[in-house]
């Protein structure tokens, strides 16, 4: 085989890789946790740090990944954002619903 077909073939590998990599990425990102979960009230604190928040939420069965969710953060600036408060969440949120909503600062009121 030659080099020029070695080399072709790898970045065939590689690019199928990634694209497989951002399709569950994907996927991640729009599945809640549990399509039968139920509203809970999630407390955030003052000065609670993004990964303490993702590990409190993976925790409760909110989100399945805190590292996953803990990168859509940072990949979308999003990682200073967070509002402290009392929310209203379930495991039938997606992720990106999830972080929007905390984001946002949408309290119980």
């Amino acid at each position: 085989m030659s080099w020029n077909r070695r080399i072709l073939g790898v970045t065939a590998v590689v690019f199928l890789l990634a694209v497989c990599l951002t399709l569950a990425y994907g996927i991640f990102l729009v599945t809640p946790a549990d399509k039968a979960g139920s509203n809970q009230v999630f407390v955030i604190k003052e000065k609670q740090s993004l990964r303490e928040t993702a590990e409190e939420l993976e925790t409760r069965g909110i989100i399945k990944s805190k590292r996953l969710f803990v990168f859509w953060a940072k990949l979308t600036g999003h990682t200073k954002q967070i509002k402290a408060g009392e929310y209203a969440l379930s495991a039938k949120m997606a992720p990106v619903e999830v972080l929007e909503k905390l984001r946002k600062g949408i309290v119980i009121t």
